[in-house]
């Protein structure tokens, strides 16, 4: 599971860059909408953190299955189907989660409107 959230965000930063970057070739030298290297180097910094922190602590995150059954058992939900589905991960309500899948969150949304920004101008 690592891996793909691993992935998805690898995805996510090239296509954003991309998109940048095609943006910048458009705009003329004298736009005020130009980045300038300083910039640009400071949104690449930005990205990259904005990506790549959430990511790795979600795959560092230790994964411990006993861990993951006791959380079925006391959850005040009826989740045990869970179990039946194939391969599971419940991880602990707890706000380092919380802040880690809302960033996962927030990535995604931004790439998917920023892609879809891309191309309605086409």
């Amino acid at each position: 599971q690592g891996l793909y959230v691993f992935v998805v965000a690898v995805l996510a930063i090239s296509s954003l860059t991309c998109g940048i970057a095609r943006h910048q070739v458009m705009m003329p030298s004298s736009s005020s909408f130009k980045l300038r290297k300083r910039t640009i180097i400071a949104g690449i910094t930005i990205l990259v953190l904005a990506f790549f922190i959430p990511t790795t602590m979600f795959i560092v995150y230790p994964f411990n299955k006993l861990e993951s059954d006791r959380l079925i058992n006391e959850s005040r939900f009826e989740i045990a189907w869970i179990r039946e589905r194939g391969p599971y991960f419940v991880v602990p309500d707890t706000p380092f989660i919380h802040v880690i899948l809302w960033c996962l969150f927030t990535v995604r949304l931004l790439t998917v409107w920023s892609e879809l920004v891309q191309f309605s101008r086409l």
